[in-house]
């Protein structure tokens, strides 16, 4: 595993499933709290009869690479244009629909998975991956910097040996943390909660699947979740409780951002909030909800990420 600030991350969408898009410096991605693990698989013994003590031979089988790293959470600097960090996205699962001028909403997708070439150069060296696919997770705490979490399976790919790209992150906004002046919506089930953190997660299944005479990595299986941490209204203007026993859902509503071109918004339509625990932040209490579930309505539709 490379655990290291000192590194470059590219990637870049492919046209055809595994092969090689050929990232450049240009689509360098704008990373932090990154990992490589370069190669991934499973270790077999030809565990053969021998007239001695010791190792039979070995091979390493199923042969894939996996990273993790976080992106901060802003737009493009104009409203209707994605993200530099576009191709995370959809590799992860979500598919853009644009509006020119307006916003780029990412939907999930059940069929149709985007794949993407990444690259990450440390040391000399350059580990590759092809066919990736990813899970993610959005993160917005306050007063922290909201950012992405992906965490990436693709094919493995031989290193070679490369120099550092001089990269190029102008198309990165510079983000807003997540204050009260850059909070103006937050609505769970239709009551304007005070919050101090939420992860909304894609809960999605990234898995290498490798026959006989193929190999590919898949999103298997997808199971959104949120969690929640808000300050606990009164009984008599927000009941959670009984939303929680009588099986309620409702819309989550979270926007971030108020200035065209770096506003990010959360919407879920069909919530369904989980068994809660109480805690004290500050002497005051507070709802915290792990893993409440994002059911859809009428298929792909239980989130969409807008940004504006």
């Amino acid at each position: 595993m490379y655990h290291s600030s000192v590194l470059a991350i590219l990637a870049k969408l492919e046209t055809t499933y595994g092969v090689d898009a050929g990232p450049l410096a240009a689509q360098a991605i704008r990373a932090f709290d990154a990992t490589w693990n370069p190669l991934e698989g499973t270790e077999l013994e030809r565990a053969t009869a021998q007239p001695y003590m010791g190792q039979g031979d070995h091979y390493v089988v199923g042969k894939y690479a996996t990273c993790e790293f976080s992106v901060e959470a802003a737009g493009s600097g104009t409203a209707g244009t994605a993200p530099a960090y576009d191709a995370c996205l959809r590799m992860a699962g979500l598919s853009p629909v644009i509006t020119a001028g307006t916003d780029v909403a990412y939907a999930p997708v059940s069929t149709g998975h985007e794949s993407a070439s990444l690259y990450c150069i440390l040391d000399g060296k350059r580990y590759r991956t092809y066919g990736a696919r990813a899970d993610v997770t959005l993160e917005i705490e306050g007063a922290k910097v909201p950012s992405w979490r992906f965490k990436v399976t693709g094919l493995f790919v031989e290193v070679d040996a490369a120099a550092m790209p001089v990269v190029d992150f102008s198309a990165y906004m510079k983000p807003v943390p997540a204050e009260k002046a850059h909070i103006p919506e937050f609505t769970l089930h239709g009551y304007a909660a005070k919050f101090k953190k939420l992860t909304f997660g894609l809960g999605q299944k990234v898995e290498y699947r490798g026959l006989a005479n193929d190999e590919s990595v898949i999103i298997s299986e997808r199971k959104g979740t949120v969690n929640i941490d808000i300050e606990e209204p009164p009984l008599a203007t927000k009941n959670y409780y009984q939303a929680v026993t009588s099986h309620t859902r409702g819309p989550l509503v979270l926007q971030h951002g108020t200035t065209a071109g770096n506003i990010i918004k959360v919407t879920a339509p069909a919530l369904q909030l989980s068994k809660p625990k109480t805690a004290k932040v500050n002497n005051i209490e507070h709802l915290q909800w792990s893993n409440a579930w994002l059911n859809p309505v009428s298929g792909d539709d239980e989130s969409v990420v807008t940004i504006l």
